[in-house]
């Protein structure tokens, strides 16, 4: 019940008298000035009523709230009269102005439609806004808080820039101060004996020295996002989020894995990880439908996220690679002279020697000659068992002037850079997710420079995306780069938003559910997962309405920043 004990604060007092004329109210006792639009018409109702006392809130266009009691006076007058209070500048229960509206409205009975049509806005908006005042005041329910604003005489006028009251006095009649619980709070017994209800998150993290940056960036974005939400207006008193983290490496992770499932965790976050023996990791968290989320781009791992599969409990946090293939021959088409690199050594790819990295080889090859004629040199290289000196040398000697590298591991990446500084070769290098890694350009400032990569899931320029990087420099003293924070913070705070979606409740049926029908505004972007398969959607590659997609990103290595091209 902390949203109780918020002070208020009385800016301006008046004190004034209301009598009814029989043709109009007219006030006595202040200025013109002192009386609040929409008493007047309120004042007649009182008068008519049985009530002795009335008290409610108006608030005006600048977001000021009132508090205006009437009182019923007992004056030695022909006419009906009243005693009014007016206090200026009050506050209720820490909600801001729009929250006390919504609460007075949903706490009168109004659906949640019912009261967006009254304020304006989107039903959604209506249940986040409600989300942050049950939190707030400390409210386990709609009940609740209808109980709670009776009891403190917490309603706003409805009507009140409009001069009409409506049913407000009716509404006040039955559910005012006369009929209030005997307890001032109302609900004190009902928090005291309501149980902690606590969401318990499991993050798989795949702790290998070569990824040690990305890494330590998914773990402070997922640790950030939990202290957010702690005492947030998301995570009511009475609930809490844990998170559970296990450290493991590519021999260990089964095993890491089925003992993080023992801890009897709610969810699941799986960290970018070695592609192979994925499946079977998938088969295990799956057998239970346990909700769990991984931003890996692999698409091999397409039939985990199939919504006809038995496999429904995986979601994407992501599009996957074919976007990649999409844009890299799209950027063929706008930045480089196609006739050249036909005569030339032309386009080389090097991708990896697996399920994902042979489908990308696939569909990049078949786009690039049907599009535009080439047939590029392709490289395959194995996850830990790359000769980048090779590589490089075989890419020199072809005279590749274009070198697409599905590289994901910044160590790797820096060798074969280093290799191609070594020989003196220089091809227009288009690369993938890992120049976002915090701190790349700090640590590889002079094998940066110049280099284009893309990535599916990046820090938006949005009002989210802006917060997000200010608060983690705030928190961290330091750069949250450009994707891996922010994607781990989004899972956090998306499986939450499923979880309050869900009454708080970790049933696994229900969570997949929610997670599913959600469209959640994150700091990449929007969090949509399209109809076929558990996958989020890439704006503009797989919908063309950017308010359900996350933007792809693209950027140049200039002078030590990323200069966004694209996104």
């Amino acid at each position: 019940m902390a949203g109780l004990t918020v002070p208020e604060r009385r800016a301006e007092i008046v004190r004034l008298r209301a009598e009814h004329t029989g043709t109009g109210v007219r006030f006595q006792g202040a200025s013109p000035d002192d009386v609040v639009r929409g008493v007047e018409a309120v004042v007649p109702r009182f008068l008519r009523s049985s009530l002795s006392q009335l008290r409610f809130y108006v608030i005006d266009l600048g977001g000021t709230r009132t508090r205006v009691t009437l009182e019923r006076g007992h004056h030695l007058r022909a006419r009906p009269s009243c005693d009014v209070l007016i206090e200026r500048g009050m506050s209720f229960g820490g909600l801001t102005p729009s929250e006390h509206r919504i609460a007075s409205l949903v706490a009168a009975g109004n659906t949640n439609a019912q009261t967006a049509l009254q304020c304006a806005c989107t039903p959604r908006t209506v249940e986040k806004h409600l989300s942050n005042i049950l939190g707030k005041l400390g409210l386990p329910s709609r009940a609740a808080l209808a109980s709670l604003v009776a009891a403190r005489s917490g309603w706003v006028h409805p009507v009140c820039l409009d001069g009409g009251a409506g049913s407000f006095l009716e509404e006040l009649a039955v559910l005012g101060p006369e009929t209030a619980p005997a307890d001032g709070d109302g609900l004190r017994l009902a928090a005291a004996e309501s149980q902690e209800r606590v969401f318990r998150i499991g993050a798989l993290i795949e702790g290998v020295v070569p990824r040690k940056h990305d890494v330590r960036a998914m773990m402070m974005g997922q640790d950030y996002a939990v202290e957010r939400l702690s005492g947030s207006a998301t995570v009511p008193a009475t609930c809490r989020v844990q998170l559970t983290r296990a450290l493991t490496s590519p021999e260990r992770r089964e095993d890491d894995l089925r003992a993080l499932l023992a801890t009897g965790i709610d969810a699941l976050i799986i960290g970018n990880t070695s592609t192979r023996g994925l499946s079977s990791l998938f088969d295990l968290v799956t057998e239970d439908g346990l909700p769990t989320v991984h931003s890996m781009v692999n698409e091999s791992l397409a039939r985990y996220v199939d919504f006809r599969s038995r496999r429904s409990s995986v979601f994407q946090m992501c599009s996957d690679e074919s976007v990649y293939v999409r844009a890299f021959t799209e950027f063929i088409d706008e930045h480089m002279n196609v006739a050249s690199l036909r005569r030339g050594g032309g386009v080389a790819l090097v991708v990896r020697h697996d399920d994902l990295g042979l489908s990308t080889r696939d569909s990049l090859v078949q786009s690039l000659r049907e599009r535009h004629g080439i047939d590029p040199l392709v490289i395959t290289y194995d996850d830990g068992a790359e000769e980048w000196a090779t590589v490089a040398l075989e890419l020199h000697q072809a005279g590749a002037q274009v070198v697409y590298l599905g590289i994901y591991i910044e160590q790797a990446l820096v060798s074969l850079l280093r290799h191609f500084r070594t020989l003196g070769y220089d091809p227009l290098k288009y690369c993938v997710w890992a120049p976002g890694i915090p701190g790349f350009i700090d640590r590889n400032a002079e094998l940066a420079e110049g280099l284009v990569w893309t990535t599916l899931v990046g820090n938006s320029n949005n009002y989210l995306g802006r917060q997000f990087e200010a608060g983690f420099r705030e928190r961290y003293a330091e750069e949250p780069g450009i994707g891996s924070a922010a994607v781990h913070y989004d899972m956090v705070n998306l499986l939450v938003e499923a979880w309050r979606a869900n009454g708080f409740s970790g049933d696994a049926e229900g969570l997949n559910r929610r997670v599913s029908e959600l469209v959640f505004h994150g700091v990449t972007g929007t969090y949509h997962f399209d109809q076929g398969r558990r996958k989020t959607l890439c704006y503009p590659y797989d919908t063309d309405d950017p308010t359900i997609g996350q933007p792809f990103l693209s950027f140049r290595i200039r002078r030590g920043r990323h200069v966004l091209l694209a996104g």
